[in-house]
């Protein structure tokens, strides 16, 4: 395990994290404050995780993560400036569905190059986690600063995903 890899899956975990409490935050916001949009949102998510793992091409996640990241984009905008409107609330769980494709395509890309999946779950989890708990305190702060930290995060990674791999 190189660090450079350890810092890419960690930054991952991190941007998906903020990814998932931005894109849950605005469809509750958007739709109705209902727990029901939340776990629709994650079920969503994770079928498009098991798409990623299935159905995607390996070497096709730098590709995927630049739509991903519009995607994310596109969503936030939609969600907040349509709130009750049922197109919005489309392209938000489409980029659900997207995002979790991205995921699911990381792991198994990823999961191919590291000698232990275990490493690979640990720092992309714990990266998750930090960016899930980042999000949440964010939302404290201003939609503004949860917007720009998955759009920062998100783009440093395709930034990394452009540039050619080192042995």
């Amino acid at each position: 395990m190189k660090t450079a890899q350890a810092a890419e899956t960690l930054l991952t975990g991190i941007w998906l994290g903020l990814s998932q409490v931005c894109l849950g935050f605005s469809i509750m916001a958007s739709a109705g404050a209902s727990a029901l949009w939340f776990f629709l949102t994650l079920l969503i998510w994770l079928c498009g995780s098991a798409a990623g793992v299935v159905l995607l091409k390996p070497g096709t996640g730098r590709y995927l993560i630049f739509v991903a990241l519009l995607s994310a984009i596109a969503a936030r905008q939609a969600l907040m400036s349509l709130p009750f409107d049922n197109g919005a609330l489309i392209i938000g769980l489409s980029a659900a569905f997207i995002l979790g494709a991205y995921a699911g395509l990381f792991f198994r890309e990823r999961s191919m190059e590291w000698n232990q999946v275990r490493l690979l779950l640990f720092y992309e989890n714990n990266g998750f986690l930090l960016g899930f708990v980042a999000g949440s305190a964010l939302i404290f702060v201003s939609g503004v600063a949860l917007t720009s930290a998955v759009f920062l995060s998100g783009s440093v990674l395709v930034i990394w995903r452009l540039l050619p791999r080192g042995s």
